[in-house]
């Protein structure tokens, strides 16, 4: 698939290609199928970031729904909220990527008496970037969980573009350790690398490849398996790279729009064990998923056909 190969070019969403009003996130679910049910992630797209999206005139969403006000964004959170409660039963390892203290508060209230248990870093002073894992104890057992931080810098980024004192980011990671109904342990951790200048981040993902590392070193027979999803806020020939013991699975479909009307595969699932694990295909997706995944082909198709036209001037 060409989208596979880095970063593919769209047009920028308007009047003559409509983003679907159903897209809620610049950002498209994954869904892996393991012996022990569905895992899931999906970048929610934090209002507080709302902002990028039309941050420029020619942002790929600047003239789109996603830059609306509040009766929006709280219809958006609210059909987030319900999708994830109403499968909770369907998916019973979700991975909650740019989660925040309010909506996570919602949620619980959501779920109500569900027995469930919610992974997060409760005392985050960052809600713009607090990844959750929420598990549906029916299916397992709590065995443990960790949320694991280390402060690092990337080479090349700076605070802004005329001060040269570097950027300090904190990685914040969810790791739950779960009793499966065969008596094995399965570890899963959520993914959310922050983005770097260069688009290729080294440091953050090197974490989580020393967190991988350890892991697999401390894995045995008991093991089902370990898995890491997320968003790693680049293309996956840079994060293969770092972290090359695990399996990478990819989705059929592209995962994410920037607003420099690219697309790329920037969410992606890290597997260790677990033989006959896959990604679902898109029809498997929640409705605002697979309204971002259409309108991401349909920008591609005006992009060429924009290319073909100007071919011929």
């Amino acid at each position: 698939m060409e989208f596979r190969k880095g970063y593919t070019d769209i047009s920028q969403f308007d009047e003559t290609c409509v983003l679907n009003p159903l897209t809620y996130s610049d950002h498209v679910e994954l869904m892996l199928q393991t012996p022990y049910g569905i895992i899931s992630s999906w970048n929610i797209s934090n209002p507080g970031h709302h902002h990028y999206f039309s941050s420029f005139p020619t942002a790929t969403m600047a003239k789109t729904h996603m830059c609306d006000g509040p009766d929006f964004l709280n219809k958006k959170i609210d059909n987030q909220i319900q999708y994830m409660v109403n499968n909770f039963d369907r998916i019973p390892i979700q991975i909650i990527i740019e989660g925040y203290h309010s909506f996570f508060d919602k949620l619980k209230y959501g779920l109500g008496k569900f027995n469930y248990a919610l992974i997060y870093d409760e005392n985050n002073v960052d809600p713009q970037n607090t990844v959750g894992i929420l598990v549906n104890l029916n299916m397992f057992e709590l065995i443990d969980s960790i949320i694991y931080e280390e402060a690092y810098t990337e080479e090349g980024d700076r605070i802004t573009k005329r001060l040269k004192k570097k950027r300090v980011s904190t990685a914040v990671i969810p790791i739950v350790y779960l009793k499966t109904h065969d008596n094995k342990i399965l570890v899963v951790g959520g993914a959310h690398v922050r983005g770097s200048n260069s688009r290729y981040p080294i440091s953050g993902i090197e974490i989580y490849n020393n967190i991988i590392e350890d892991l697999i070193s401390k894995s045995d027979h008991d093991t089902a398996g370990i898995v890491f999803m997320g968003d790693w806020n680049s293309i996956p020939s840079n994060t293969s790279k770092i972290i090359n013991k695990p399996r990478l699975l990819l989705t059929d479909y592209p995962t994410h729009v920037n607003p420099n009307r690219k697309t790329s595969f920037y969410d992606q699932t890290y597997v260790v064990g677990l033989p006959g694990a896959k990604m679902l295909p898109a029809n498997e997706l929640s409705i605002y998923s697979q309204a971002l995944i259409k309108s991401i082909y349909e920008s591609r198709e005006k992009y060429i056909l924009e290319i073909e036209k100007s071919e011929f001037v």
